[in-house]
């Protein structure tokens, strides 16, 4: 008889990690506190938030599966296992490393997760002892999000209503997503840390460059975290990568510049494939501020 240690099942493994971390959760109904029962988390007013079996807590009643469906997320996955914005990955690491190097715990936040593959790689860099959540809308992409082998806490949920109690979160990481700072600043303690990646004007041009001759523009995108944070900086990150016609069509079904496209557009669009592609981002990075106005 084998006598090695059988291997936890997710649900099981995800249960142990939400019990160690159930003081920084909470209640998106009601507010209140959580407590651990059976296979569930349950506040005093008895609102129940079900582990799924692939170790995942589902905080919401519905998902925006519709929009971001299982095939968007294969693309993806295929485009960032490529490694095409590993680069921007690498810098995230430094800032994280530079900001918390001499504390001993943190927790981060990754805010609109999606399938994980960001965080799963900071995850690889910084040390266990740390704590790391990711949230996501889409049930589709939390649950490819633990494919991956670490100790994260998975949840579905809205960035507007925000499981987390008050303070409890160093930094938010929001990669290409949506934001909500009144969420943001509520969770983050004194000492947090924003940092927010967007595009660049030469993001996707090669595919940008087909569909519309309108400037590019993030400004007001970066005035608006400005006006959110302290300490203010910026990082620019830019690399064009030789590709093949399958990362190409990959990043044509990922690309919110195509999402609006019908299927026939779509195809005839990757009828005509770029042998390149360029991954043009700015990196946003911002403390807390003591009182938001």
């Amino acid at each position: 008889m084998n006598h090695v240690e059988k291997k936890l099942k997710k649900i099981d493994k995800a249960i142990i990690n939400y019990q160690n971390n159930i003081d920084n959760l909470i209640c998106p109904v009601c507010q209140s506190s959580l407590t651990l029962i059976d296979k569930a988390l349950q506040c005093s007013n008895k609102h129940t938030f079900n582990f799924n079996k692939k170790g995942y807590v589902n905080f919401i009643n519905y998902s925006n599966d519709t929009i971001y469906d299982e095939k968007l997320f294969e693309a993806r996955a295929n485009v960032l296992h490529a490694g095409l914005y590993d680069h921007i990955i690498d810098k995230l690491i430094d800032i994280i490393i530079e900001n918390f190097a001499h504390f001993e715990r943190i927790h981060l936040l990754d805010a609109g997760c999606g399938e994980g593959y960001y965080l799963n790689k900071i995850h690889e860099k910084l040390n266990d002892t740390n704590t790391f959540l990711g949230v996501d809308l889409s049930s589709h992409a939390i649950s490819k999000a633990t494919n991956y082998n670490q100790d994260t806490l998975l949840m579905v949920a809205n960035l507007a209503n925000l499981p987390i109690a008050n303070e409890k979160i160093d930094i938010i990481l929001n990669i290409l997503s949506p934001v909500n700072y009144e969420q943001f600043v509520r969770v983050l303690n004194k000492r947090g840390l924003i940092v927010k990646v967007i595009p660049n004007a030469n993001y996707l041009k090669e595919i940008r460059h087909k569909l519309t001759t309108k400037d590019f523009d993030n400004h007001m995108v970066i005035n608006l975290f400005k006006a959110k944070v302290d300490d203010y900086q910026e990082y620019n990150l830019s690399q064009t990568f030789d590709i093949n016609t399958r990362l190409y069509e990959s990043i044509i079904e990922m690309s919110p510049l195509t999402s609006d496209l019908s299927d026939k557009k779509k195809e005839a669009l990757k009828e005509f494939p770029s042998d390149t592609i360029t991954i043009d981002m700015k990196i946003l990075v911002g403390k807390k501020r003591d009182s938001d106005d």
